[in-house]
């Protein structure tokens, strides 16, 4: 049963996942996600924070990254200043996005 609840995990594109230890020993397939195996509630909650921690500091890189000099992000943030207009930025490549995106280039 695990295994089945692992694959669906891992389609919605999860990275991580903790399990109890005796699970783990258990599984018949090989997962590209991460399996942490605990023996209780503390280590599981040991592994949340562990997890958090990596998550908010990989969240903060690509944020500079996105903005860092030399990005398109950058040189459109830098436009705005100069002209002194204020805009509005939306990054994202959702379907709702991508046709507002696609709308503005026929004009």
């Amino acid at each position: 049963m695990i295994d089945k609840q692992l694959k669906e995990a891992e389609k919605l594109g999860f990275k991580k996942c903790i399990i109890p230890e005796n699970n783990k020993k258990l599984l018949k397939e090989n997962f590209k996600l991460d399996i942490i195996g605990v023996k209780n509630i503390k280590d599981a909650m040991k592994g949340v924070r562990t997890t958090m921690r990596e998550n908010k500091q990989d969240v903060i890189a690509n944020m500079i990254k996105i903005v860092a000099p030399g990005t398109e992000i950058r040189a459109g943030l830098d436009n705005i200043l100069k002209a002194k207009t204020g805009g509005l930025i939306v990054i994202g490549d959702s379907k709702e996005v991508l046709d507002i995106v696609d709308r503005a280039d026929l004009k």
